[in-house]
């Protein structure tokens, strides 16, 4: 016989497991973010650009919102281009506060980009699709290092989950005179 607490660790056990199956069934909506193989100097523009997918290729959704967080110490960003249709306004960069939705201790600023079709109808095309190129500028102060520019999803397509695929940025102080020498060995070779 049954009593009232095993009756209720039993419900909430079925519970989470009913609840954990749905969780790892639900398609998701994704980000893909650019990498640059090669190094960057100071000074030097590198565009990322940001690709959106669909676990099930499915291209009429209501939208999705994306925070693209980076270090402003370490990179600037300078413009946007070629942007999906759908964009609600213009994109809101802001400074992060204490709550680093990035989990990222190292960002400090995110660029927010909004798409959306109340009609259920975004971005209604072909997936996946770029959805915009972000310009940065390595700033002349930053230390040789790679930084990180992280997607995160502010708000999406009722019953999606997300993923991304973020960029990392490798950033060299300057040139050494060996990597020189070497680059331009490889050049008069072709």
């Amino acid at each position: 016989m049954f009593t009232r607490g095993l009756l209720f660790k039993t419900v909430f056990i079925l519970i989470g497991i009913a609840v954990n199956q749905s969780a790892a069934q639900n398609p998701y909506q994704t980000i893909i973010l650019s990498n640059t193989n090669q190094p960057l100097l100071p000074g030097k523009t590198v565009i990322v650009k940001a690709i959106y997918d669909v676990s099930d290729g499915n291209s009429t959704l209501t939208g999705i919102g994306v925070r693209f967080h980076f270090d402003s110490r370490k990179l600037r960003f300078i413009k946007y281009e070629h942007v999906a249709g759908g964009l609600v306004g213009d994109p809101d960069i802001k400074n992060e506060t204490h709550d680093k939705q990035d989990n990222d201790p190292n960002t400090d600023t995110y660029i927010l980009f909004p798409w959306y079709d109340l009609q259920g109808n975004w971005p209604n095309q072909n997936l996946p699709l770029e959805v915009v190129h972000l310009y940065f500028t390595v700033t002349k102060t930053a230390p040789e290092c790679t930084t990180a520019i992280n997607a995160i999803r502010s708000s999406g397509a009722f019953g999606y989950d997300f993923e991304t695929d973020n960029a990392s940025i490798r950033i060299h102080e300057k040139v050494d005179l060996i990597d020189a020498i070497q680059i331009l060995q490889k050049l008069s070779r072709m």
